[in-house]
C-alpha cells in the first residue's frame, strides 16, 4: 500500500487538498486532509498538482523510437521513454511501409504482448496509407493504397487482436464497407488524410465511424456551400475529434472556433503525433527515406515545408490551453485522459483519478515539467532519470547536416 499526498489532486469530481492510498495497481482510496488514513510511509508532493496519466492515441515515436519498425524491441523501448511526458498509456501508431506492413505490425503487437515497463500499450493504431492522395502529407505517394476487408482480415490476423483504431479516407473505393467491418470488429474507425464532402461523412458515420483524426489538418476546409468531414465532425456532438494543441497545426483562432462550435470538451481528444525524431535537438534527419527538419520552435518538416508530425508533446499542450485560453484544467484534462478513454471504452478502469481505476498518475510543477509519472501504481520515471536511446536511430536515421541559420 502507498499513501501519496498533495495540495492539488485532480481527480473526476473536482481538485482535492488530501491524500491517495494505492494498492494492488489501483487508487483505493482519494481521501480530504480530514480523512482517517491506513498506517504506511506518505510521499509528499507538496503544492506540486497530481494530473492523471496521458493517454495518446495518435503517437508515431519519441527520443529515437517509433513503432514503424520490424523489431519489436524498439516499441518497448517506446514504451519506456513516454511517462518523462508525463503518458501512462497510448496506441503506438503505424504508418506507410506498404511492403512491411504485416511484419510491422506483427512487431508492435509482439511488444505489446511481453511488455513489463514503461507505458501500457493499449493496442495497435493503424494510420492508412488508405489516404486520398491530394492528403497523403508526409507519407510517399507510393506508399498509397486502396482498403480492402481481406487486407483489414490479413492486418487484425497480424495484430493478435491488438488492432484498436484505424485512420482512413471514407471517400476511397470500398472505403465505406470497410468502416462498417471495422466497427463489426471492434474496431475504432476515424477519418483522416481525405478530401471527404459532408455526404460521404454522413455515410462514414452512419456506417461506425467514430472520431476525426488530427481534426482540421490533412482534410479539405469548410466552405460556405461545403462543410465536409471538417465541418460535420464538429457540428456532430457525437463525434469525437482529435486536436493537436501545440499551435503549429492549429492556429489559436482556429481552436477556439472549434471549441465555440462543440460548445463542450467532452469529444475533444488531445493527440502529440509525434514521430521519432520528437524530444531530441533541432537538425535534418533522414526519416522514412525523406529529409525532415526538427526546428528549434518545435516544427517538424519536410523540405517543401508540409508539416510531417510534431517534436511537442500533449503535456506542452495542455499548458497552451491553460496559458493561453485559460480554460480549466478540469476541462483540458478530459481532453487529455478521459476522453480517449472513452472512446477505446475503458474509461471503467483508465481516464481519469477515481476510486478503484488504475492508478495513472503524473506529477507536474508549475511549468507542466514532469516530476514523477506512476503507471498502474508503480513509479516509472523521476525527473532527470536517464532515457534510454535506440542504437538503431544512431546507425539509420543520421543528421544529414546543419548549417547557421537552417533550423
Amino acid at each position: 500500500m502507498q499513501i501519496i499526498k498533495s495540495h492539488a489532486i485532480y481527480t473526476e469530481s473536482g481538485i482535492v487538498d488530501g491524500y491517495l492510498v494505492l494498492k494492488d495497481k489501483q487508487i483505493d482510496r482519494i481521501l480530504d486532509k480530514r480523512g482517517e488514513l491506513p498506517e504506511g510511509s506518505i510521499i509528499d508532493y507538496g503544492y506540486h498538482r497530481i494530473l492523471p496519466g496521458i493517454i495518446d492515441l495518435h503517437t508515431h515515436g519519441y527520443r529515437s523510437f517509433a513503432a514503424r519498425t520490424l523489431h519489436f524491441e524498439e516499441c518497448l523501448g517506446f514504451a519506456r521513454v513516454m511517462p518523462s511526458i508525463g503518458v501512462t498509456s497510448f496506441l503506438p501508431t503505424v504508418c506507410g511501409w506498404k511492403e512491411h506492413q504485416i511484419e510491422m505490425i506483427e512487431a508492435v503487437s509482439n511488444a505489446i504482448a511481453v511488455q513489463k515497463q514503461g507505458a501500457r500499450m493499449l493496442g495497435i493504431h493503424m494510420e492508412g496509407p488508405y489516404f486520398h492522395p491530394s492528403r497523403h502529407n508526409a507519407t510517399p505517394l507510393t506508399e498509397l493504397k486502396e482498403p480492402s476487408i481481406k487486407e483489414f482480415e490479413d492486418c487484425l490476423n497480424a495484430s493478435k487482436g491488438y488492432l484498436r483504431y484505424v485512420t482512413l479516407a471514407p471517400e476511397l473505393p470500398h472505403a465505406q464497407k470497410v468502416i462498417k467491418w471495422l466497427d463489426e470488429h471492434h474496431i475504432i474507425a476515424g477519418g483522416g488524410h481525405t478530401t471527404a464532402d459532408y455526404e460521404q461523412f454522413s455515410d462514414a458515420k452512419a456506417n461506425g465511424m467514430r472520431v476525426s483524426i488530427h481534426t482540421g489538418n490533412a482534410m479539405n476546409q469548410m466552405d460556405r456551400r461545403e462543410i465536409g468531414l471538417l465541418g460535420g465532425a464538429l457540428a456532430d456532438p457525437d463525434m469525437y475529434c482529435e486536436i493537436n494543441c501545440d499551435l503549429v497545426h492549429l492556429s489559436k483562432e482556429m481552436l477556439e472556433i472549434m471549441f465555440r462550435i462543440k460548445q463542450n470538451y467532452e469529444r475533444f481528444i488531445m493527440i502529440s503525433d509525434s514521430d521519432t525524431v520528437s524530444g531530441i535537438e533541432p537538425g535534418y534527419y533522414l526519416v522514412g527515406n525523406q529529409r525532415t527538419r526538427v526546428t528549434k520552435d518545435g516544427r517538424m518538416l519536410l523540405d517543401d515545408g508540409t508539416i510531417a508530425g510534431s517534436c511537442r508533446n500533449i503535456l506542452y499542450g495542455i499548458r497552451n490551453l491553460a496559458e493561453e485560453f485559460h480554460i480549466p484544467l478540469t476541462d483540458i484534462l478530459k481532453m487529455s485522459s478521459l476522453n480517449a478513454a472513452r472512446l477505446l471504452k475503458i474509461d471503467d478502469h483508465k481516464g481519469s483519478i477515481l476510486e478503484g481505476k488504475d492508478a495513472d498518475l503524473v506529477i507536474v510543477d508549475e511549468a507542466y515539467d514532469v516530476l514523477e509519472t506512476y503507471v498502474e501504481g508503480q513509479s516509472v520515471y523521476q525527473a532527470n532519470d536517464e532515457l534510454p536511446s535506440n542504437p538503431r536511430f544512431c546507425e539509420e536515421v543520421p543528421i544529414i547536416f546543419e548549417k547557421e541559420g537552417a533550423i
